[in-house]
């Protein structure tokens, strides 16, 4: 019998039993977690992959003396652990030689779990990064996945690509990625730190994404608030002193003033503050291609993802009218050059 819940489509092989116990609170859920009720005829979605357990979700179900729930496996605990080791012997590097070595490993790694065998999620590498990297109060995980589970996905996603993009364009400062991860983590951190976030400013944000200039533009068309559209418009100031609080945690507190200028233009035609491009360096546009590479969706991980991201959102990114304003062109071209070298194994494999 096949089912379809909440975009999920799996029928009754697919489902293994997870127990309670195996759930930890804190922990980023490895599994699209459902209940079946009438006999299994009626299927209700609990959480998806990528979601953040909360200790309230665990009891809830124990209250009600249930051992175990219906799970599909997305994330691969194997894998997992694979990425951590990997980055624990990036961390563990003594010398420049040695951390390309482990760096030319991670990479191949990553070209072969998601772009060339395709049968893995990148959820596994997102949650590899999550436990390796992140280090920012549990609250703030915590606020983004109850006031947002758009921004919630996205900033998770966008910095564990983060990480992939760092170490293609040689950065390989273990500490430097760290904080690198944790400032992109931050970046809307404004948005759900405010009492007005909605569907509207969540659209706005896409807008603004895929189309510079017209997530302004959509809000007055809309009419909205005046309010609204301050909260839209000064979110990157307004997370940047946010992230501030937490700056004793970061090695390279001076990242966290790039959060203030992501949604700034080439031609002074962003925002906040209308700057120009000129006066700002290559790790500002390495966050910038980031920012602009993953969607404001609510992403469902599956096996076989890995193209989607890599490939899709990128050639997304490359048919953007407007992607001369943004400081981008040296990692477009870099992101270029590591699809190309995929191909050509791609090409062997068939």
């Amino acid at each position: 019998m096949d089912f379809n819940v909440k975009g999920i489509t799996f029928n009754a092989d697919d489902v293994v039993d997870i127990s309670l116990d195996s759930l930890t609170a804190g922990t980023i859920c490895r599994h699209h977690l459902f209940y079946s009720l009438a006999g299994g005829k009626k299927v209700i979605s609990l959480l998806h992959a990528g979601d953040l357990i909360d200790s309230d979700f665990i009891q809830k179900y124990k209250t009600k003396n249930i051992k175990s729930l219906s799970g599909i496996e997305v994330a691969n605990e194997s894998l997992i652990q694979e990425y951590k080791l990997e980055w624990g012997n990036f961390k563990q590097a003594r010398s420049q030689r040695e951390r390309m070595q482990v760096r030319d490993q991670l990479l191949e790694k990553i070209k072969q779990d998601f772009l060339i065998l395709k049968n893995k999620s990148f959820l596994s590498y997102v949650i590899a990064c999550y436990e390796t990297f992140f280090d920012c109060p549990d609250e703030v995980i915590e606020s983004y996945q109850q006031k947002s589970v758009i921004l919630y996905t996205r900033s998770l996603m966008m910095s564990a690509k983060l990480t992939c993009l760092t170490i293609a364009g040689n950065y390989l400062d273990f500490h430097f990625i760290k904080d690198f991860y944790n400032t992109a983590f931050l970046l809307d951190y404004g948005l759900v730190m405010s009492n007005g976030l909605n569907y509207t400013i969540t659209h706005a944000c896409e807008l603004e994404r895929s189309e510079p200039t017209s997530g302004v533009q959509y809000l007055k068309d809309m009419g909205r608030s005046s309010y609204e559209l301050d909260l839209f418009l000064n979110h990157p100031i307004r997370s940047h002193e946010y992230a501030q609080k937490f700056e004793d945690r970061f090695s390279y507190p001076e990242l966290l003033d790039f959060i203030k200028l992501h949604h700034e233009k080439g031609d002074g035609s962003g925002f906040p503050n209308g700057y120009f491009y000129a006066g700002m360096g290559r790790t500002e546009g390495l966050l910038a291609f980031c920012d602009y590479l993953i969607p404001f969706t609510d992403h469902i991980y599956r096996k076989n993802d890995g193209p989607i991201i890599f490939i899709d959102y990128f050639e997304n990114l490359k048919n953007l009218n407007t992607k001369n304003m943004l400081p981008i062109k040296t990692f477009v071209r870099m992101w270029q050059e590591f699809l190309d070298w995929s191909k050509e194994e791609m090409g062997v494999a068939s």
